[in-house]
């Protein structure tokens, strides 16, 4: 093992608790992950997110480090996530692929093969990685008591936050963030003073998806329809749309809306927006940082509700193996590589040292532009990343103390078995998708809206559906 990858390492485990050492830096010789002969095993790996501008320089180094200390190189393609349902559905080839509840549904894919199960494969070709994830993260991965992914170890009890330009909405039109709740109606004091004082921009700007977080007061166990069970123990298994507090949130995106706080193109935007006054976020203490130096501008948050551990939750990020990549054992490696070897998994995250972040005196990271800013939830874990300045160098730390007491859901590692409504979940997917960006938008009105969509729904056995999880879940329990 080289001199810096062991000393890395070796501050890593000082700063985390209970850390086995990694040693991914080393060389291995089992399975395919050294490729052939003197060339690498190259993989192609699918990421949610915009390419970063200097993708090609950072890859050209991530990549020499790889092939030297693994035998591995990738090539990550950068796809929204209609595009890689399609492929998924398609048949093209790749070898590991982001998936989780809200982008590439993992649960969904798990079941129609889409990826490899990996359920012992991983004990024996990244036996590290999995000595380092925590059993709870390992068992709410899990769809059907198989694992086809490995999840990404970070925040994995879930915490929302309502987000700020500081300089705007605090600074220059000077609001009180204390009278900010869970309710969204709290929100409308700001967005209506941010609009008074720039009445040709929005506060709200949208994608096509609307409001993070909108609906996470439930558990989602088949996000796609809008199924799942509220936070209150009763696993009592719902349609969302119906609750009267998830209407109300509609309404209120409906008001905002005709009110021009939200861009009225948001049902026709597919990338992230690059800029929104005001927004919410899924993040941990100390998130504020990381957004503030991605989003080039001061943000400051206000907590809405959690931290709360659900199998939603665990899977809010996981890197699934295809079923068909021909290279199983090497995609395994490698992801171990990515979590678990210092220097990789931060080039990964920040770019190059000196072109793209600095380090600091006191151990964190310093953007220096906006060359290289990947999704980096998506990746691997946050624990062997340095965290970015101004958070304090014990961010990862905080973090693990913030949701080690969280609670958590009863159905940690439940996974409804699609098998016999597969053809009705289909059909129910095709209406909601046809209805649900202008509610999520605000763009359409959902007193006339919902009841159209739900007789739709209905006439396909969306009831049906939600009965049978139902069932499942009463035995599951």
């Amino acid at each position: 093992m080289k001199l810096r990858k062991f000393i890395s390492i070796l501050l890593v485990m000082t700063v985390l608790l209970a850390i086995p050492a990694c040693g991914s830096s080393e060389k291995n010789t089992n399975g395919d992950a050294q490729g052939t002969s003197d060339e690498p095993v190259n993989l192609i790996w699918i990421q949610g997110g915009d390419q970063p501008k200097e993708y090609a320089k950072v890859m050209e180094e991530l990549n020499k480090m790889s092939a030297e200390d693994i035998g591995v190189t990738v090539d990550i393609k950068y796809y929204e996530n209609e595009k890689t349902l399609l492929a998924m559905s398609t048949g093209e080839y790749f070898d590991i692929a982001f998936t989780c509840e809200w982008y590439n549904n993992h649960a969904i894919g798990a079941q129609k093969g889409y990826f490899a199960d990996i359920s012992e494969k991983v004990k024996e070709s990244a036996p590290e990685l999995y000595e380092y994830i925590p059993e709870v993260v390992w068992k709410g991965s899990m769809v059907q008591d198989h694992l086809y992914a490995i999840p990404v170890y970070k925040d994995s009890a879930a915490t929302q936050y309502w987000c700020f330009d500081e300089k705007f909405i605090v600074d220059e039109l000077g609001m009180d963030l204390s009278q900010v709740g869970f309710e969204l109606e709290t929100l409308t004091p700001i967005l209506e003073a941010a609009k008074a004082k720039k009445p040709n921009e929005y506060p709200l700007t949208f994608n096509r998806d609307g409001l993070n977080g909108f609906g996470n007061q439930y558990e989602y166990l088949v996000r796609d329809l809008y199924i799942g069970v509220p936070y209150d123990g009763s696993a009592d298994v719902v349609s969302l749309f119906d609750q009267e507090d998830i209407q109300s949130d509609f309404a209120q995106l409906h008001e905002w809306y005709q009110a021009g706080y939200i861009n009225p193109d948001a049902p026709q935007v597919q990338e992230e927006p690059k800029y929104s006054a005001v927004w919410s976020g899924q993040g941990f203490v100390g998130a504020d940082a990381i957004w503030s130096s991605t989003k080039n501008h001061k943000v400051t948050t206000v907590k809405k509700y959690g931290p709360v551990y659900s199998t939603a939750s665990i899977r809010g990020a996981m890197n699934g193996i295809s079923a068909n990549s021909k290279h199983i054992d090497a995609a395994l490696k490698y992801l171990q590589y990515a979590n678990l070897d210092v220097d990789y998994r931060n080039m990964l995250a920040y770019g190059i040292e000196g072109e793209h972040y600095k380090k600091t005196e006191e151990g964190t990271v310093e953007r220096l532009n906006d060359g290289f800013q990947p999704w980096t939830f998506s990746q691997a874990t946050f624990f062997t990343m340095y965290p970015t300045a101004p958070a304090p160098v014990n961010q990862w730390e905080l973090v693990k103390e913030d949701i080690q007491n969280a609670p958590g859901s009863p159905l940690i590692g439940f996974t409804p078995d699609i098998t016999e409504i597969e053809t009705e979940i289909a059909a129910a997917k095709t209406i909601v998708d046809k209805y649900k960006h202008g509610l999520l938008t605000g763009s359409t009105d959902p007193s006339v809206e919902i009841p159209k969509m739900m007789e739709e729904l209905e006439a396909v056995g969306y009831r049906d559906i939600v009965a049978k999880i139902q069932a499942q879940v009463d035995a599951f329990k």
